[in-house]
């Protein structure tokens, strides 16, 4: 089957981070943050927050970090379910209990992080025989429109745990391969609305505001519960890879 350039340049934008299990409350922010009791959030010393939970911002830095665990999220209601529905699930095979995201992008594409499929250490492995099950079309908490099975015919060289800590540049370069395109064993053209693959032009520390949609870990400690964060924003960047500052799970930026 053949490729289209687009896809590959798509999948070089799949910005990975870690999820976190942590419990939510409701605020005056209109969104959700951790609760305060909580003891798996780390906030440095004189670390300043506003009253959203975000860092505030230094305008010395524009790259100033946001903890993802603290930004305010809104859950997705059921008349904007169909807006979304191209965000799926793959229930991780080598880390059990955990899941990732993926994206339907046209009737029978995914896209995802390689990681969803296999673990660090694995650099350059042959992953086309692998195949896993992508839940897709969300219907509400637990409940998705279709489940497909699909394996990867193309990933990239390693996950971004394989990338040198010391290293920055090694770092991001580990980012921009740590994603498969997935192809589904059936068409789902007319039963799911693939997300729209647009073009972002950007210059090197400019941000750029965007929505990014996900199961976070503030919305449910299951993932089980689609989300936005309308604050996400794209700080930074170059041709392979971008640095965004969202509220995320593995595979929700794109």
């Amino acid at each position: 089957m053949k490729i289209d350039k687009s896809f590959f340049t798509l999948a070089l934008l799949v910005m990975v981070m870690l999820s976190f299990s942590i419990h939510a409350q409701e605020d005056n922010c209109g969104g959700l943050h951790p609760t305060k009791d909580s003891n798996q959030v780390a906030i440095a010393v004189g670390e300043k927050l506003d009253e959203c939970g975000f860092q505030v911002a230094d305008p010395k830095n524009i790259k100033t970090y946001s903890n993802p665990m603290l930004r305010q999220i809104e859950i997705i209601q059921p008349n904007e379910f169909v807006e979304y529905e191209s965000a799926g699930q793959i229930d991780s095979p080598w880390n059990k209990g955990y899941v990732t995201q993926g994206w339907l992008v046209n009737s029978c594409i995914v896209l995802a992080p390689r990681h969803a499929i296999i673990g660090k250490g694995n650099v350059d492995k042959d992953l086309t025989n692998m195949q896993v099950d992508f839940k897709v079309g969300y219907q509400g908490k637990n409940s998705f429109k279709e489940q497909v099975d699909i394996h990867p015919i193309s990933c990239g060289h390693r996950n971004i745990d394989d990338g040198d800590k010391n290293n920055e540049s090694d770092i991001s370069r580990a980012a921009g391969e740590d994603f498969c395109i997935f192809k589904a064993d059936r068409s789902l053209k007319g039963l799911i609305k693939p997300i729209k693959i647009g073009a972002i032009d950007f210059q090197r520390y400019d941000i750029v505001p965007t929505v990014s949609v996900g199961f976070f870990p503030q919305a449910s400690s299951n993932h089980d519960i689609l989300a936005k964060d309308v604050n996400a924003k794209i700080v930074d960047g170059d041709p392979s890879y971008l640095e965004s500052r969202a509220a995320n799970l593995s595979g929700a930026g794109l």
